[in-house]
């Protein structure tokens, strides 16, 4: 978390870089929510409290990343989640070896 903190003072003032924790209370129009895990457990996406949190910041719009699918295979309510999502068609994937996603991103992400 240390590195993560780091780096989000090279963020702009008008984004907020926020722990799910420091989020409580707040709300936003946008959150956008890293799902990635690195250890092979499901760690603190498994907090149910944590979940609400996470899900129930955002006004406007909600953007989640991470391998959906694992969650899915981890949590039921994971599961009814993510199946919500896909019957509603507000999933998109992204294969992460696609040089092209990857180049496109590097061209065109930017702050404003």
């Amino acid at each position: 978390m240390t590195k993560f903190r780091e780096r989000s003072l090279e963020f702009p003032r008008h984004i907020e870089v926020l722990t799910v924790d420091s989020a409580q209370g707040k709300e936003q129009d946008i959150v956008l929510i890293s799902c990635v895990r690195s250890g092979g457990t499901i760690g603190f996406l498994d907090d149910q409290h944590r979940r609400n949190v996470m899900l129930t910041r955002a006004r406007r719009a909600l953007y989640m990343f991470g391998n959906l699918s694992w969650l899915a295979e981890q949590d039921p309510d994971w599961n009814k989640l993510v199946d919500d999502a896909g019957t509603r068609k507000v999933i998109d994937t992204v294969d992460s070896a696609d040089g092209e996603i990857k180049e496109s991103l590097e061209n065109n992400l930017y702050f404003s």
